[in-house]
């Protein structure tokens, strides 16, 4: 098996394009690990300052053009190339690198011949995307897509690649015709190694917060957090709430500055990253996410990894493995119910905090680690047919 070769297909590998870049970051990592050879193909510029600091085989074609990205130097580098890889896996979709995956090697594969081609479409799928306002040209413009392009390359595909259940069930339910031939569950799993987690609970003064820490932006559902907080405020002593990340320059991010008031208890602090990113989150009480659409949440595995409890809603789609686990506790999506349940955590004693802390990282060993999602992903793409 360590003579495979793999190819990744994504829009970019800009870092600040988000969870994307992160998980083929992570997915590579862990087969790398196998001896695994893999090759990502970005439409990124190829003197972009973030490739100069990575330590993986970027191809990097160059920026394509509209909001599709096309590009036709990926059809000429795909069909010289494709043959040279086992397997091939497109990251995401809606975007020139479908239809020229599909145009070039799909629409006329014999399927015995290789490389298999696999789709993992990180949330892309997810009904949210078509029904959120503000995105009805988007959603046409996806209706249009699919009957022309996207349907048909997960026709051809060899299979499809979900980062958790509740990812493949949304999936079938936005599109028809759905007729992926298989589709599998690989999750995304965080190297610990890299991580440094010696850091005390609690910050220096031994006083617990609440941590939100991602983008300031409308669908993470920060103004949820914040009303919740402050209603909740009124009535009972509550941990400082610390909102960390970018985004506050943004309109919604101005609009967040303005709900907060000059709140004493809520700090607002920018981007961190690091080291100084671990002891934020380590040391935090309960990490919260109350995000309107969230199909993974790397962030939530950062707090698992950390045995920091989470408290996510039930749009968070890792949502039913954190109850199960009782790693943390689920609000739905409205404020209403996110204070609720921040009342609810709030209440509980030392010592039931303390068990969920120790679920929190238990469900990191048992499901998220690199180790487990590098070998779900190995057993859905080396599978004999």
């Amino acid at each position: 098996m360590n003579n495979k070769k793999l190819l990744h297909i994504v829009g970019s590998m800009d870092p600040a394009k988000g969870g994307v870049t992160e998980a083929v970051n992570l997915i590579t990592t862990g087969l790398e690990r196998q001896a695994i050879q893999n090759d990502i193909l970005s439409l990124d510029d190829p003197n972009a300052f973030f490739l100069q600091k990575t330590t993986k085989n970027i191809i990097a074609l160059g920026l394509g053009k509209t909001p599709w990205q096309y590009n036709k130097q990926l059809d000429f580098w795909l069909k010289k190339h494709h043959k040279d890889y086992d397997t091939i896996i497109l990251h995401g979709l809606w975007l020139y690198p479908s239809y020229a995956l599909y145009k070039t090697i799909l629409k006329k594969r014999n399927t015995t011949e290789k490389p298999k081609v696999y789709v993992m479409p990180h949330g892309m799928l997810d009904p949210y995307f078509q029904q959120a306002k503000g995105r009805r040209l988007k959603a046409w413009r996806n209706v249009l897509f699919w009957k022309q392009v996207d349907s048909k390359l997960i026709r051809s595909a060899d299979g499809m690649l979900f980062t958790c259940e509740e990812e493949r069930r949304l999936a079938a339910i936005p599109f028809k015709p759905y007729e992926p031939r298989q589709t599998d569950v690989v999750s995304i799993g965080l190297d610990k190694s890299s991580i440094q987690l010696d850091f005390p609970k609690h910050d220096s003064e031994n006083k617990p917060y609440w941590l939100f820490l991602g983008r300031i932006h409308e669908k993470k559902g920060v103004d949820l957090l914040i009303g919740a907080y402050k209603d909740l405020s009124e009535k009972v002593v509550l941990p400082k709430l610390v909102i960390a990340g970018p985004g506050w320059d943004s309109d919604y991010g101005k609009k967040m500055t303005q709900l907060i008031d000059n709140q004493a208890n809520i700090k607002t602090i920018p981007i961190v990253l690091g080291n100084e990113k671990w002891k934020l989150i380590s040391q935090a009480e309960l990490f919260i996410l109350p995000s309107h659409q969230e199909n993974f949440g790397i962030t939530v595995i950062e707090a698992l990894t950390c045995s920091t409890p989470v408290l996510i809603t039930d749009k968070v789609n890792i949502f039913k493995e954190i109850l199960d686990a009782n790693a943390g506790i689920c609000a739905q999506d409205n404020q209403e119910s996110l204070r609720q349940k921040l009342s609810e955590w709030n209440r509980k004693m030392p010592s039931e905090k303390t068990k969920t802390e120790q679920n929190a990282r238990l469900l990191f060993e048992q499901k998220f680690s690199l180790e487990k999602s590098t070998q779900l992903l190995m057993d859905a793409i080396f599978k004999k047919p």
